[in-house]
């Protein structure tokens, strides 16, 4: 039997409703959070106040809504892509308005070596500077106000969102490494794995991709 969109949105809202009926008070509720989520809030943190953050930020929102209606997603006939990457061990599941990329195999759950840039542009000077046993992060920036971010992060129980509206995604091979690519106007992100880690580098402003290809080679 064929039902009209507003009784959908009916259904659905019920359904949200029945669904945290029973759930406990924020207050009530005692939850310690993985290694990989606290990697992932301080990847967030880092970058919370600039352009880029409002793109993962929205499609974090997204994701949420898209798994707790699960049910109307498939029955409205949203199409989901899984493309498998063995050679570096990601895996990313391709939305109609986001990608999220994910982790196989043997994960790490503590970094036991860190990996340093070598070659930092000339003109920027370290301003920050973060490290837990999940991640580590460093901020870079110039006098013209760029800014470069660079993070490793371990790869258990963590994943990245990537809007796929409003820039570009794509792959770059540097000798034996896959790199992720990221392009908006306002944001460069590109990401591979070495070693089981995640590593990332965000740039805003005028720095180039090439720019961040030669941080890549130079890291150690």
């Amino acid at each position: 039997m064929a039902i009209t969109e507003q009784e959908l949105k009916k259904a659905l809202s019920k359904g949200f409703d029945l669904q945290f009926l029973n759930v406990p008070a924020e207050t009530e509720i005692e939850h310690i959070f993985s290694q990989g989520f606290e990697a992932r809030m301080q990847r967030l943190e880092a970058k919370n106040k600039n352009g880029y953050w409002h793109f993962i930020n929205t499609a974090a929102k997204r994701a949420a809504c898209f798994f707790l209606g699960l049910f109307a997603v498939f029955s409205l006939g949203v199409s989901v892509d899984a493309i498998r990457l063995p050679a570096v061990e990601l895996a990313v599941k391709i939305f109609d308005i986001y990608n999220e990329y994910y982790f196989d195999g043997d994960t790490t759950q503590k970094i036991e070596h860190e990996y340093k840039i070598t070659r930092i542009p000339e003109g920027f000077i370290k301003t920050s500077e973060s490290k837990t046993e999940a991640s580590v992060n460093y901020t870079y920036i110039n006098g013209a106000g760029d800014k470069i971010i660079y993070s490793q992060t371990i790869t258990a129980d963590t994943g990245v969102f990537l809007d796929n509206e409003h820039g570009k995604i794509y792959t770059l091979l540097l000798g034996d490494i896959k790199v992720n690519a990221y392009e908006h106007p306002e944001v460069k992100h590109l990401m591979w794995l070495k070693d089981g880690y995640l590593f990332e580098l965000t740039a805003y402003g005028e720095v180039t991709v090439q720019t961040l290809t030669d941080i890549i080679s130079g890291i150690e």
